[in-house]
């Protein structure tokens, strides 16, 4: 009896042990995050016992290729340090600590430093990300990381953009100019008052240099048709933003208005999928949609609708300090330009807005206050930029000059708030109160 319970305990642990190598497996391989800023970050991983070599990256403002150093693999813990310009500034280690769970590793990221502005891989801001969850790729992906003179892109998977697919039976349109990422096109189907399709957009927008492999198609639902309006929903493949399309049909083309809902931590960039995208476009029926797009038909432009204002009150004199309240500038790009500031001792903080795109507010950092002088900077939108804002307040107005640093990769932008192209000095006045506005 005893030696055929030893055999037994003998069979149950070889039969065990592959499982259990098989559920640690080797972390080797391309790994991509795709919920977080400048998406998505490669983690390219060479794995050889409890030693693990390879390098990470993003796409979009600091571009430095970190090679990983420190790193341990001890079971399906896994974790490593690089070494990049935090903040697109000084060196300094960014720390991932994470479990794996199959084709997934959950990791936690901390900075040697905090309390700056960035966002993404080397980014030391409120909004970094300080969970980042990576998905294994099939086996024979190959990820190239960008180099120094390459134009920043949204993917460096070498991936061929897929073709539009068209929909038996039904019609394609053609949106080939602007919108960025262009040509995107949609393929619609209606029947009895629905709508079926899908929809594609380009691989690279020339205007900004960015390259993505998130082309579809994308599958169209939720689709309604009623006369001559139409309407449907797409999705980011994982799930994180939902948008919403409502058309109306005119002879050949459709006029789309275009809202983006993001539900995860993504906004994505200004491409179909993306919440920055144009707002309204209009596509152009293809005649042969057995071709490449049609781009022969007269352009449409979209144009992109203001921010409504009205939401945003009206301050009046200092409260807490002389730089407090609400200032803007008028004679300039993108007018007006919106600085709310609170100040606080030697210390200064608030928001920088402009109302021509990209009109999102942005949280300014590292602010000071130094008698009548006061200095704050902000990080701009597309990341690759940051901002340094030197003002003297004189009562109710403040000169300004700007300087750009541009991040590794990076440009000097356009015009507007966040650009190089616009005069680096300016003046904001303060805006008036209500009460100061009766009997005018």
């Amino acid at each position: 009896m005893r030696r055929i319970l030893v055999s037994l305990v003998l069979v149950t642990v070889v039969l065990n042990a592959p499982a259990a190598q098989s559920q640690t497996g080797d972390t080797s391989g391309v790994w991509l995050a795709t919920n977080v800023p400048y998406a998505p970050w490669t983690f390219d991983f060479k794995q050889a016992g409890e030693a693990l070599t390879g390098r990470v990256w993003q796409n979009g403002a600091v571009r430095t290729v970190g090679e990983i150093m420190d790193a341990k693999v001890n079971g399906d813990l896994v974790s490593f340090n690089i070494s990049g310009p935090l903040d697109g500034a000084s060196r300094g280690v960014v720390t991932f600590t994470g479990t794996r769970s199959g084709d997934t590793i959950v990791f936690s990221r901390t900075t040697e430093r905090s309390g700056g502005i960035g966002n993404g891989l080397y980014g030391t801001g409120p909004s970094a990300p300080k969970q980042v969850t990576a998905r294994r790729q099939p086996t024979g992906t190959v990820a190239t990381p960008p180099g120094p003179s390459t134009l920043p892109q949204q993917s460096t998977l070498a991936t061929a953009p897929t073709a539009a697919t068209t929909v038996t039976g039904g019609l394609r349109y053609v949106a080939a100019s602007g919108v960025a990422f262009a040509p995107w096109t949609i393929n619609l189907k209606i029947e009895n008052g629905t709508v079926t399709g899908n929809a594609t957009q380009g691989q690279s927008d020339p205007a900004s240099g960015y390259m993505t492999t998130l082309v579809g198609p994308f599958e169209i639902y939720d689709g309604k048709a009623d006369g001559d309006r139409i309407s449907f929903k797409l999705r980011t493949p994982d799930g994180g933003r939902v948008i919403t399309f409502t058309g109306t049909r005119n002879g050949d083309r459709i006029a789309f208005t275009r809202s983006a809902e993001v539900l995860g931590d993504d906004p994505g960039r200004d491409g179909i999928l993306g919440a920055n995208g144009a707002t309204q476009f209009t596509a152009l029926l293809d005649s042969n949609p057995g071709t490449a797009p049609c781009t022969s038909a007269p352009p449409v432009r979209a144009t992109t609708t203001a921010p409504e204002r009205a939401d945003l009150p009206i301050t009046g004199p200092p409260i807490g300090g002389r730089a407090s309240g609400r200032w803007q500038v008028m004679d300039v790009p993108g007018a007006p330009w919106t600085l709310d500031l609170t100040e606080d001792g030697a210390a200064l903080s608030g928001t920088v807005q402009q109302t021509g795109d990209p009109s999102a507010a942005v949280t300014i950092a590292a602010g000071k206050v130094n008698g009548s002088t006061i200095s704050f900077k902000v990080l701009s939108l597309d990341g690759e930029r940051i901002l340094t804002f030197h003002g003297e307040v004189n009562g109710n107005e403040i000169s300004f000059i700007r300087e750009i640093t541009v991040l590794d990769g990076g440009s000097r932008g356009r015009n507007g708030l966040y650009g190089g192209a616009t005069a680096l000095g300016f003046v904001a006045k303060r805006a008036a109160q209500p009460s100061q506005l009766q009997g005018h």
